[in-house]
């Protein structure tokens, strides 16, 4: 959690540099960042499904038979 806070704190810097100095910002228009947000939903949807997938659904230990 760290790293973003610390990468959301940078891009406002180099935003407030880039103000104060006139330059634009060489940041794709919005639509792209749409974009980019969606492959990243995508991307970490798709792994807790196969986590979720990959999980067994009736774990039986040893402790269970001897149970029995």
């Amino acid at each position: 959690m760290w790293g973003y806070f610390v990468s959301l704190l940078l891009g406002i810097l180099v935003g407030v540099i880039y103000a104060s100095v006139g330059v634009r910002s060489p940041a794709p228009p919005a639509i792209a960042l749409l974009g980019l947000l969606g492959m990243l939903i995508g991307e970490n949807g798709a792994a807790a499904i196969k986590k979720g997938l990959d999980r067994p659904i009736i774990q039986i230990t040893a402790k269970d038979v001897r149970a029995k």
